[in-house]
């Protein structure tokens, strides 16, 4: 006689699993963008790198701001204004 797994379990194993692949994920990421910035610091000279880490800086920041799901939701803001609002100032430094 097998026991069966209850909801919970079921539901926390999931959890587990794309916990699990999340930080995979961003692992990844992380390494692939480091492997990048290698590459870049070996090709351009110094002045050229330092702009384009000042610009990747800007870039990142912008987007980081302009994610609906990295941003704290404000009661009397629309969701829709979020990402507007973001890529009304990403647009800007374009």
């Amino acid at each position: 006689m097998a026991l069966e797994s209850s909801p919970v379990e079921i539901t926390r194993s999931r959890a587990a699993k794309s916990a699990l692949w999340s930080v995979v994920e961003n692992g990844g990421l992380a390494l692939i963008s480091l492997s990048s910035l290698i590459v870049y610091s070996r090709f351009l000279s110094v002045s050229d790198f330092g702009l384009f880490s000042i610009v990747l800086a800007i870039v990142e920041l912008i987007s980081s701001m302009s994610d609906p799901a990295q941003q704290p939701r404000c009661e009397h803001e629309t969701p829709a204004r979020l990402p507007f609002a973001g890529n009304l100032c990403r647009g800007a430094f374009a």
